[in-house]
């Protein structure tokens, strides 16, 4: 976890938030049922996983392009996004198309309960 909080912020000029530090240390990323909680990048592994992960800094790579707000995205599903935002320290639900916010989330906990939920509907 070292090298991913190492790396994104040299990127990104950001720090992952401790909630998803935690998480990604007891699950390395999710992907079901169109769903993706971003992992860590097999660059950073030591070993590669026999599963495919997939990778926080790549997909923020993509996401982040043009992005006038400061934010870390931390999953997808097939129309929407999930980030959290450095501005208001708050994680969202985004439209996956117009990035438009659609739900504030009172905590990381809180997100991540909707994202599993969405996955396994």
């Amino acid at each position: 976890m070292k090298r991913l909080a190492e790396e994104t912020k040299k990127r990104f000029q950001v720090e992952i938030p401790s909630e998803h530090i935690d998480f990604l240390k007891e699950m390395d990323g999710l992907e079901y049922n169109g769903c993706m909680i971003y992992g860590v990048d097999e660059e950073l592994l030591e070993e590669i996983p026999d599963r495919t992960v997939y990778g926080l800094l790549e997909y923020n790579d993509m996401r982040s392009q043009g992005d006038k707000e400061k934010r870390l995205y931390i999953a997808e599903s097939e129309t929407l996004l999930y980030i959290y935002s450095f501005e208001d320290k708050s994680y969202y639900q985004l439209d996956n198309f117009l990035y438009k916010k659609l739900k504030k989330y009172n905590s990381y906990a809180e997100m991540i309960k909707d994202i599993i939920k969405k996955c396994i509907e």
